[in-house]
């Protein structure tokens, strides 16, 4: 009971000002909006994650690709999905080397097929290959110099 009189005394002794109440207020109310805002935006993926769901695995996979974490992550949903989530993973890098090795067959065929050059310049590009993609580039400015 002394303890709580104590309390209450220096509680009395310490005045808060009316623009000190209205500042915490306003950092109140910002705080409550920004974390209501993000708590509804949870990513559709996370749920999927929660129930299983492969296409949403192989999406989280996909987006962490570049990060160190990539590989543990990998190897854990094949224990879950077994080695086809790998190849789902990277069916968009699996595409483009078959374009890319189906468009240097035509090339082999027409060496001065100035939309295949291009072609290539803009797959190799997309795959973050830019020596070889500004060959190719080089290669259909020679053919049409009207290329930029």
């Amino acid at each position: 009971m002394n303890d709580t009189k104590q309390i209450l005394e220096k509680l009395k002794k310490f005045k808060v000002k009316q623009n000190d109440t209205n500042w915490l207020f306003v950092l109140l109310i910002l705080f409550l909006a920004v974390n209501i805002y993000f708590s509804q935006n949870i990513s559709n993926i996370f749920f999927g994650l929660v129930n299983g769901d492969k296409k949403s695995t192989t999406q989280f996979l996909q987006k962490i690709k570049n990060t160190p974490d990539f590989n543990k992550r990998l190897v854990f949903f094949e224990t879950i999905y077994g080695p086809s989530i790998k190849d789902e993973v990277f069916s968009q890098e699996i595409k483009m080397e078959m374009t890319i090795k189906q468009l240097e067959q035509m090339l082999s065929k027409n060496p001065q097929s100035r939309d295949i050059l291009y072609a290539l310049y803009q797959l190799y590009t997309a795959k973050g290959d830019q020596l070889t993609a500004s060959s190719y580039l080089q290669r259909a400015k020679t053919v049409d110099p009207m290329i930029k």
